[in-house]
């Protein structure tokens, strides 16, 4: 039986998308790309990181600078964060089923903090902050690591592409959610476990676990 249920942040419990969007926009000029238009920032759903990045012609090495300087952004503005609709009735329904909650998230862990009890979200058992763009799988062990659980009791919850490669190195289950950062079609093609498009589904997928 799964026992822990392991969200990530931006783009499945909070809705980042947009915002993420307009910051990559406003670093145009640091990084040397194109502004994107509204239909290539919905094309640029489909692709993981890589692609992405490589499509706005961005040197590699210039990546973790930029990731670094979205993710202080999306810090700055945490305060105009709203959650995914519905997302406040599954994770309460979640806490009355007995599962335990974690969180993982790249961003501040007080401002974190605030969001969650802002926005009535506040029943997490576990808050894990790591930073890493390549590394995701490391973060989703060491928590597994640092809080005792065995990969069979741990399901993971991710809107994106490289959280379905982190999970499948790890060996962990994933609910993967249309609602985020990748698209249905971008996250197809790397065969989810399981693949949702609103948060009431989750439940139903637990209970056939």
């Amino acid at each position: 039986m799964k026992r822990i249920i392991i969200f990530d942040f931006d783009g499945t419990i909070a809705d980042t998308f947009l915002i993420g969007a307009n910051i990559l926009n406003d670093l145009s000029p640091k990084y040397g790309y194109k502004r994107l238009t509204d239909a290539e920032i919905q094309t640029m759903r489909d692709y993981t990181v890589q692609e992405m990045f490589k499509t706005m012609h961005v040197p590699f090495y210039k990546l973790p600078f930029m990731v670094s300087d979205v993710k202080k952004e999306l810090n700055k503005q945490i305060d105009s964060f709203k959650p995914i609709k519905g997302m406040d009735a599954l994770i309460n329904e979640l806490k009355k089923k007995g599962y335990q909650l974690g969180l993982i998230t790249s961003n501040n862990k007080n401002t974190v903090e605030v969001f969650l009890r802002k926005n009535k979200l506040d029943l997490f058992d576990y808050i894990y902050t790591g930073t890493t763009i390549f590394g995701k799988a490391r973060v989703i062990l060491g928590f597994l690591q640092k809080h005792s659980f065995n990969k069979e009791e741990a399901v993971y919850i991710g809107d994106e592409i490289r959280d379905i490669e982190a999970t499948k190195k790890v060996g962990i289950s994933i609910i993967a959610v249309t609602w985020g950062f990748n698209s249905r079609k971008g996250l197809q093609r790397f065969q989810p476990e399981f693949l949702i498009d609103k948060p009431s589904e989750i439940l139903s997928v637990l209970d056939r676990m």
